[in-house]
Formats: structure tokens, C-alpha cells, sequence
């Protein structure tokens, strides 16, 4: 991009070149591209769709990024925003708290398994974020107004998709795992609760029955005084 030293056809060259002439032991970061430019790097993958070649520049500069946030232990840029990921699983560094408070005061119902049709992904935008929280509330109401069933996890964390694209693989596989244990809880409570109630159906059916035949007994009806007679 201009203004910027992101350069994804010079970055690819340069690496090229490197194969050749750098032993293996050689960091990247500085041999082939600075840490401010592949910082500038925001994973758009921009540079891909442009490229009359077909070069896949995105694995090659996301790669870069995880060994790098692997060999120093934090992300290229933006590391207060990786932070209050790790300390407050979201980046806007908000207690839980507030997104239970937006829930509720915009009326939004809670998914319920077998019972809701879609899941509505808030996500760190949506949950903490005070500027999202007009389209938030114009979705909410859309939704309602065209009568769709929807509803919202209890529990939520960031989806983690901005710490894997700045090579954070690590904090993006704890925070995905996090949501599907999250989502695994919530199934199996709402199984168990589903199982509950089925038996505690059969056992109301079951008791109606047995009250029903101690008050009025099934039995064969006494054949009349001259059958008996014309059996006998």
C-alpha cells in the first residue's frame, strides 16, 4: 500500500531470494521483511485477489506472523488489544457483566436448543463495543419484526478471529476451544433437562393410568341369568 512498507510482491521476492542465500537459521523479520511492515500487514488479502500471478501472499505473511508472535511471545502490533483479549476475553477490556446488561436491556432471548431456530453471534463488536450498539438494536428489531426465532448464547467470548489473522494462533485455538466447550455445556444442560421433562411426562401418564383404573376398574361384564342357564 502506498505510504506504508508492507510491499506484498517485494516481501515474496525478497523471500525468494533469501531460500537461496540465507542459511536456514536466519530470522525472517529483518532479512526479508521489517517488523513495522509486516505489522502494516492487516490479513485483507487484498494483495491475493490483485495479483496477476495467482501468488498466495496471505499464508506466506500470516506464517511470518506466527513464528514470530511464537518466537517473542506476543503479536506484531496491537498488543494492548491482545492483552484484553488474555485478561477480559474481549478486546475492549469490559467486565462479562456488561454484555448480561445489554441482553437485557435490549430484550434479546437466549438461545435455546430444539427450540430456537438461529444462533445470533454477538461477538466483541456487538457485546462491548458502545458505538455498535445502534445497529445491534436495529437488527434486535428486525429480527423481531419479521417474526424470526433467534437468540444469543449465555456465555460468550471473542471469536478470536483478529488475534489468529496477527499470528496469535495460540490465543485464537484457547478462545475457539473456550466457545465450543461453552456451546458442548449448553447442549448437554438443555439434553438433560429435555430427558427430565420426557420422564417426568411418562411418569404423570403412567400415574393417570393407575388412578384411572383403580376408580373404574376393567372387567368382563356378568353374562345374563338365561345364558348362563343355556351354557350350563
Amino acid at each position: 500500500p502506498g505510504g506504508q512498507g508492507a510491499r506484498p510482491r517485494g516481501f515474496i521476492l525478497q523471500g525468494r531470494q533469501a531460500i537461496f542465500s540465507l542459511p536456514e537459521s536466519e530470522p525472517v523479520i529483518g532479512n526479508v521483511i521489517s517488523e513495522t511492515a509486516l505489522g502494516q500487514c492487516t490479513s485483507c488479502g487484498a494483495c491475493e485477489n490483485i495479483c496477476p500471478v495467482g501468488i498466495e501472499h496471505l499464508q506466506v505473511l500470516t506464517g511470518a506472523k506466527r513464528a514470530q508472535a511464537l518466537a517473542i511471545g506476543t503479536g506484531m502490533v496491537a498488543t494492548e488489544f491482545l492483552q484484553s483479549i488474555e485478561r477480559y476475553g474481549n478486546a475492549f477490556g469490559k467486565p462479562k457483566d456488561a454484555r448480561k446488561q445489554l441482553i437485557e436491556e435490549l430484550e434479546i432471548p437466549y438461545y435455546e436448543q430444539g427450540k430456537t431456530e438461529y444462533l445470533l453471534w454477538l461477538g466483541c463488536v456487538w457485546s462491548y463495543n458502545p458505538d455498535a450498539r445502534s445497529s445491534l438494536e436495529a437488527m434486535v428489531k428486525v429480527l423481531k419484526a419479521a417474526g424470526v426465532s433467534f437468540g444469543v448464547l449465555e456465555n460468550e467470548t471473542c471469536s478470536g478471529h483478529h488475534s489468529r489473522r496477527q499470528g496469535e494462533e495460540m490465543q485464537f485455538q484457547s478462545l475457539a476451544q473456550e466457545n465450543i466447550d461453552s456451546m458442548q455445556e449448553r447442549r448437554g444442560r438443555e439434553e438433560r433437562e429435555e430427558r427430565g421433562e420426557r420422564e417426568k411426562r411418562r411418569r404423570e401418564r403412567r400415574e393417570r393410568g393407575e388412578r384411572r383404573e383403580e376408580k373404574d376398574p376393567r372387567s368382563v361384564p356378568a353374562l345374563p341369568a338365561h345364558h348362563r342357564a343355556r351354557i350350563s
